[in-house]
C-alpha cells in the first residue's frame, strides 16, 4: 500500500487537531507554520510501502539544515484521494543525495483554501486513527517520531550500503555530521 510522508513542525499542535470541533477553528499560527506552500504545493515523499519509510526519512533529513529529532505524518495514499487531495511527482527544492529516492518527491498539488480544509480534515482523521490504534495497542502509526540517535542509525545503515552521495548534501552542518558517522576505511 503506498503512502506519502511529510515532516510536521509541531507534534503537540498536530495532536490537538483531535480536540478541534471545526477545522475552521484551527489556529492560524499552526496553519501558516505547518503548511508553507510553494506554487500552491506541499512537499511530501512517496513510498510504495511502509517498509520504505526510512527512504523518506533519509530524504527529509539529508535535505534539511540541521540534524535533530524528526516528526513525520504517514498518509495512506487512498485517504488522500478520498479527501480530494492529489499529488504528483516533482523535483525536490533541494538535491536529494540518494539516487534511488530522487524520483520519490511528490507535491500535494493545486492547493486552494478549500483543499486546505480537506488537508486539515485528513490530518485530523489521521490523529484520531493514531490515537485509537495507540489505545488498542496496535502498531500502525500515522504520526511517528524519530529521535536523533535513531536517525543517525538510519544514516549509518545507508552509508554502509553506499547509498548516500555525501558531496551532494546541501547543508555543511549535515554533511559534517554524516561524514562523522562514516566508518573509517
Amino acid at each position: 500500500m503506498p503512502y506519502l510522508v511529510r515532516k510536521i513542525s509541531s507534534r503537540a499542535k498536530f495532536q490537538a487537531l483531535e480536540e478541534v470541533e471545526s477545522i475552521r477553528d484551527v489556529e492560524g499560527d499552526f496553519v501558516t507554520k505547518e503548511f508553507r506552500t510553494n506554487n500552491n504545493c506541499l512537499s511530501t515523499y512517496f513510498i510504495k510501502s511502509i517498509d520504505c519509510l526510512y527512504d523518506a526519512i533519509l530524504a527529509i533529513v539529508l535535505t534539511a539544515d540541521n540534524l535533530e529529532k524528526l516528526d513525520v505524518v504517514v498518509i495512506d495514499e487512498s485517504l488522500c484521494q478520498e479527501s480530494g487531495v492529489f499529488h504528483c511527482q516533482t523535483l525536490a527544492g533541494r538535491d536529494i543525495p540518494i539516487k534511488e529516492i530522487k524520483s520519490e518527491h511528490h507535491d500535494l498539488k493545486e492547493l486552494t483554501y478549500g483543499k486546505f480544509e480537506n488537508v486539515l480534515n485528513l490530518y485530523k482523521k489521521l490523529v484520531i486513527i493514531d490515537n485509537k490504534n495507540h489505545s488498542s495497542n496496535k502498531e500502525e502509526k500515522n504520526i511517528i517520531r524519530f529521535s536523533e540517535p535513531r536517525i543517525k542509525e538510519i544514516i549509518k545503515e545507508a552509508l554502509a550500503n553506499d547509498r548516500i552521495e555525501i558531496e551532494r548534501i546541501h547543508s555543511d552542518s549535515i554533511k559534517s555530521k554524516v561524514m562523522k558517522l562514516q566508518k573509517p576505511a
